[in-house]
């Protein structure tokens, strides 16, 4: 996992070293700072590194640039060379190279130089970042401020929801749990308290899974009989046992399902079943289903970063955030940390996000590192 990462010269004016750990182990840190000082720019260099994207460290001026992992460290170091322009106050790049070291803990260090179409032959380093994942949730804001160009921002995030709730409605018909063979074999004998505690158990913890469409066959207990009693268990371990196989992506719909209603979306109902997917529904007397469309755009981009964060970003990744904010009203703004923790705690992802609003953390400045300040402790 990243833990920290140091830049010198950044735009040639900014030298910064963040560290991502937590005293009290949260996964979670924010970047603060005005606009201009790089938020966005390093989220997107760290981005490139693990995409294996070296064109994007061309683009931005720097001298160094080092990854700290727990066992690693990774290091790029920029060299740009200037003439003189037509005009005494201009400068014309005339050479820029790239190295990069990979130095790992154990092991053999790497060397190489990165051309400008990016390609690098150094297989030790590419094998060490494929092992860690990133995922990168970008605010969307770099649109021309016409109204065609804002009709095709909408169209591209309802596109991009009605692609959700179609995967969603995909992953529900393969995970769905067949319950029309029980398993009856001979073994140990089970008490009828015990039965029906975990028959009770069962009927409780199928019950969202039937309005899901998770379970193709009505569960029907067999009846406690102390006859059969030593066929009950295996018939019990069976039925646990096929839950259980199913219990991440069960998981991954509860916790979806749990934050958009702890969301409350105005007026509205979230529907979750293998025919729509997901789908809303108004509250009012036709309670008639809502499209994508008819979100407003503060839920549509909630909901969104919710359907990434929970069943797109892969398991364990570093995710980067930038300015989940926008559109997003006070009471999300404040519900949005804790949204996280939960997520992380299911996932097990590590967040490290971009933002103007000390309410995404809760004003828990231990979490944050303010870039402004860091530029005026270094003068």
């Amino acid at each position: 996992m990243l833990r920290r990462i140091k830049i010198e010269q950044l735009y040639d004016l900014y030298t910064y070293e963040l560290d991502f750990e937590n005293v009290d182990n949260s996964p979670m840190k924010f970047l603060t700072g005005p606009n201009g000082y790089g938020k966005s720019t390093l989220l997107n260099m760290v981005y490139a590194v693990f995409a294996h994207d070296c064109k994007t460290l061309f683009k931005v001026p720097f001298e160094k640039f080092i990854l700290y992992y727990e066992d690693a460290e990774v290091q790029f170091v920029q060299e740009r060379e200037y003439e003189q322009g037509d005009k005494s106050d201009l400068k014309n790049l005339k050479r820029i190279e790239l190295y990069v070291s990979f130095i790992p803990v154990s092991g053999d260090e790497e060397h190489g130089t990165i051309l400008p179409d990016g390609e690098c032959n150094m297989p030790n380093l590419e094998m060490y970042l494929a092992g860690n994942n990133a995922y990168y949730i970008d605010d969307k804001r770099v649109m021309r401020n016409t109204i065609d160009a804002n009709a095709e921002k909408i169209s591209d995030i309802v596109e991009r929801l009605n692609i959700d709730a179609e995967l969603l409605r995909e992953r529900i018909r393969d995970n769905q749990i067949d319950f029309s063979s029980p398993v009856l074999e001979m073994g140990e004998e089970i008490f009828e308290d015990e039965y029906k505690n975990r028959v009770a158990k069962i009927v409780a913890e199928l019950k969202p899974l039937k309005e899901w469409g998770m379970v193709n066959e009505e569960f029907i207990p067999i009846p406690y009989l102390e006859v059969v009693n030593n066929l009950l268990r295996k018939y019990l371990d069976n039925i646990e046992f096929k839950m259980h196989i199913y219990s991440e992506f069960i998981g991954q719909v509860s916790l979806f399902k749990a934050l958009v209603d702890e969301s409350i979306f105005a007026n509205k109902t979230l529907r979750i079943d293998d025919e729509v997917g997901f789908l809303f529904y108004s509250q009012s007397k036709l309670k008639e289903p809502l499209l994508p469309e008819k979100l407003s755009s503060g839920e549509r981009h909630l909901l969104l970063q919710l359907f990434e964060l929970i069943f797109r970003a892969p398991q364990g990744a570093l995710v980067l955030i930038d300015e989940p904010e926008l559109s997003m009203h006070m009471y999300w703004q404040l519900r949005y940390s804790k949204m996280l923790s939960r997520i992380a705690e299911l996932r097990k992802l590590h967040f490290i996000v971009a933002t103007h609003s000390p309410q995404i953390f809760n004003s828990m400045w231990n979490r944050s590192i303010d870039l402004y300040k860091l530029t005026k402790k270094a003068k």
